[in-house]
């Protein structure tokens, strides 16, 4: 069973470098906006950062690193950890990088370029080899 709370997102516009519900979210606008409303984690804004086909992958790659720096508080799962609520899952999209907010067993809210914010199955025939990593606050 889906979290009620996660009905307040679903249906968001994708917006490339959207960072606040003004006009929509990419990918990581809508990461960080759950996990500060439902956790009051607060997360980086990476907006210099293009996540769509064609990025930067060295660039994009020193900025995660940069920030892992200072993330002491998260921790990558191994790939037969048990994945929890509000952990972010990081996948291949065509491009380099894409993320959701596991929500329940199996089930991630995520946004991406030409559909709004939607609940999907990340243990399914799309994503479940697309799988980069599962990380973990805390």
């Amino acid at each position: 069973m889906l979290p009620q709370w996660t009905e307040k997102y679903v249906g968001i516009p994708y917006r490339d470098h959207g960072r606040n519900l003004e006009g929509g979210l990419d990918c990581w606008g809508l990461v960080r906006l759950v996990l500060e409303e439902e956790a009051d984690i607060k997360m980086p804004l990476l907006e210099n950062l293009k996540f769509h086909r064609g990025c930067d992958r060295r660039a994009l790659g020193k900025a995660i690193e940069e920030y892992d720096k200072t993330a002491i508080d998260w921790n990558r799962l191994k790939m037969d950890d048990p994945v929890d609520c509000l952990d972010v899952i990081w996948l291949r999209n065509g491009g380099p990088i894409h993320f959701g907010v596991v929500v329940a067993p199996g089930w991630m809210l995520h946004v991406e370029e030409g559909s709004d914010s939607c609940l999907e199955r990340y243990d399914g025939l799309v994503w479940k080899n697309r799988i980069m990593g599962v990380f973990r606050h805390g």
